[in-house]
């Protein structure tokens, strides 16, 4: 049940970041619907992994949820960062920075290698819109050790597929 709950939530989540119905909601409102509904998938997703073998299907599946759940919530973030004030800026910032991290470690190798270059990718573009000031040198190294290390994942997934 905790399963089909947090594939239930997230579906709904993802229908409404992709089709959010502005007509009806202001995109304040249907950010925290999104919001809230990733949330509970995340929830219901971890109650579920915590009784799952970690061997079998349904734990890569839970896994993905998880991963997806956080990679979206960080997008989300990051997407409303930069139309925000500068506190709120740096709080959403740093939010979409945890769930990026949180996603990759939900994200398992062999089977999500394109999600995590994904995400690899993402949090390259983070730190480039946060360098500024005092920081910028070491954001901006951060976002190419980002970079590189979307070309290693890449390299594994080549070997893989000429396998």
């Amino acid at each position: 049940l905790e399963c089909d709950l947090a594939s239930v939530y997230y579906t709904m989540g993802q229908q409404l970041q992709e089709r959010p119905p502005l007509s009806t909601l202001t995109v304040s409102e249907v950010e925290k619907e999104i919001l809230s509904y990733l949330m509970k998938s995340l929830h219901h997703a971890e109650s579920a992994l915590s009784t799952t073998n970690t061997r079998g299907l349904k734990f890569v599946s839970l896994s993905q949820c998880m991963g997806d759940s956080h990679y979206r919530l960080a997008s989300l973030y990051q997407k409303t960062a930069s139309s925000s004030s500068a506190t709120s800026q740096k709080l959403k910032v740093s939010q979409a920075g945890k769930h990026y991290t949180k996603a990759l470690q939900y994200y398992l190798l062999p089977h999500h290698r394109i999600q995590i270059a994904r995400i690899y990718l993402e949090m390259a573009l983070l730190h480039e819109q946060e360098a500024t000031g005092k920081q910028s040198i070491h954001l901006l190294h951060l976002s190419l050790e980002n970079l590189l290390r979307i070309s290693e994942v890449l390299k594994h997934y080549e070997e893989e597929r000429n396998l």
